[in-house]
């Protein structure tokens, strides 16, 4: 089932973006220690998760367009809009999911900036 694949691919993100948060932390504490080595290791690690996003993206639009066409859905099709569609366990595994993704992305953006002073 499509929201099957679509809830793997929003978990390997999940974990995708936890082990990015790690990786800026550890720049953080790099940049305090103006530790070279390991910044220029962060950052290649970094790169390479950036990379995986780039492909878990694109994964995640072809099953959302998928599930759109197998449902006949116009317009966007959110988080919110596929709870309603599924069962009670696929949709509490939908709002677990979407909360993690919300805490862990607003985690990555503090983080980021925080990084981003300490550069300047």
């Amino acid at each position: 089932m499509m929201i099957d694949n679509l809830i793997e691919i929003l978990g390997k993100e999940a974990v995708l973006f936890e082990s990015f948060l790690q990786l800026l932390e550890r720049q953080q504490k790099a940049l305090v220690e103006n530790d070279i080595d390991e910044l220029t290791q962060v950052t290649r690690l970094q790169q390479e998760k950036l990379a995986e996003s780039k492909l878990l993206n694109s994964q995640r639009e072809e099953v959302i367009k998928k599930i759109k066409e197998e449902n006949r859905i116009d317009g966007d099709l959110t988080v919110s809009r596929l709870i309603e569609m599924v069962d009670n366990n696929r949709a509490d595994q939908l709002h677990t999911l979407r909360h993690s993704l919300h805490h862990l992305n607003d985690r990555i953006l503090h983080i980021r900036n925080q990084n981003a002073l300490l550069l300047n």
